[in-house]
């Protein structure tokens, strides 16, 4: 009988375990969704972080051995999201915006979906702001699909149960072909760019500084100038000629005024060849050549960048000029101008 009863216990229990973790399984995947001011910037690939905390101040109270205890202004945390690069004509605008420093400041609303695209949990950002823009390394042996990192930083966050609602779609943007990071192209007027194997990772930032709104225990965040890291090529030796030449001219004899600076971009393409997203470049100049210390056979190629734009779809030979000539115009010192953010109706 013992044994018959440890049987039928081991039974229920691998039957409840089971049953649990077919409940569970909608929600191991990872579904995330977003809008932006009540527009679908569809499915993401990655988030973490939107979190909310505060110090915790200590007082001593007259001769009371007894400490008081109050919480500060709460902080909240930054929500990081990863989303397929060219995804989303929502979040590509605001994108473009941000670098422009002309992005407005948007209500999003990030969605925990489960298996069966049903909203499990949901988290409000009041005033959002992009402060961090990350491209991943491009290689051309790197068959991945192309991301885009986005760090969102936030006036006030608010989580809230989903109450099995449906999980907003994508827009129509998503329905477009994938870009593959061993697609990318680099052109640079005047170089010949073929002998380019990768583009190292970079990560454009919008740094804020945060002041207390009178009595409130709420900060408003004000950001500041937009800072554009360097690029790091690397170029095989027996095709960098061109880069050679660049460099001898622009660092060694001197020639590196404004009107010396390239204009050129960096774009992806899918399977097809068709462009899905170009990240167009102005002012750029060359900073450093030396030899890869992991492959004498390849240069590593530095380059300051003063202005980016970014867009997305397939562009034709015109507007990508005209895209080229747009980032041209951006004025890296020009000064911040933000827009608080839309009510957005539920």
């Amino acid at each position: 009988m013992r044994i018959s009863a440890l049987g039928v216990m081991f039974a229920l229990g691998l039957s409840a375990s089971l049953a649990t973790a077919a409940d569970q399984r909608g929600y191991a995947g990872g579904r995330f969704a977003l809008t932006v001011d009540g527009k679908g910037a569809g499915y993401l690939k990655s988030a973490t972080g939107g979190g909310i905390a505060a110090d915790v101040v200590v007082a001593s109270s007259g001769s009371s051995s007894v400490q008081n205890k109050h919480i500060a202004s709460p902080k909240y945390e930054p929500l990081t999201i990863e989303t397929v690069m060219g995804s989303s004509s929502v979040l590509s605008e605001w994108i473009d915006d941000t670098l422009t420093q002309s992005a407005q400041r948007k209500n999003v609303s990030f969605f925990d979906c489960s298996y069966d695209f049903e909203v499990v949990s949901e988290l409000d950002l009041s005033n959002s702001l992009i402060t961090e823009i990350g491209f991943p390394e491009l290689n051309g042996a790197n068959k991945a699909a192309a991301t885009v990192t986005l760090q969102l930083s936030s006036e006030r966050t608010q989580r809230s149960a989903g109450g099995g609602a449906a999980c907003p779609s994508a827009d129509a943007a998503a329905k477009q072909k994938v870009a593959a990071i061993n697609t990318f192209r680099l052109e640079l007027d005047g170089v010949d760019t073929k002998g380019v194997a990768s583009i190292g990772a970079f990560t454009i930032k919008r740094p804020l500084s945060t002041d207390s709104v009178g009595v409130g225990r709420d900060v408003i965040a004000e950001p500041a100038k937009l800072e554009i890291p360097n690029l790091t090529l690397y170029v095989s030796r027996a095709m960098g000629a061109d880069f050679e030449g660049w460099a001898n001219d622009f660092l060694i004899k001197g020639n590196s005024s404004d009107e010396k600076e390239k204009s050129g971009a960096i774009w992806l393409a899918d399977s097809g060849g068709k462009e899905v997203a170009r990240l167009a470049l102005s002012h750029v100049g060359i900073s450093g050549l030396t030899t890869d210390p992991g492959d004498p056979s390849r240069y590593k190629v530095s380059l300051y960048v003063e202005g980016m734009r970014f867009s997305i779809g397939g562009a034709k030979a015109k507007e990508r000029k005209a895209v080229n000539l747009a980032a041209a115009k951006v004025a890296p010192t020009s000064e911040s101008k933000v827009v608080p953010a839309k009510a957005t109706k539920k």
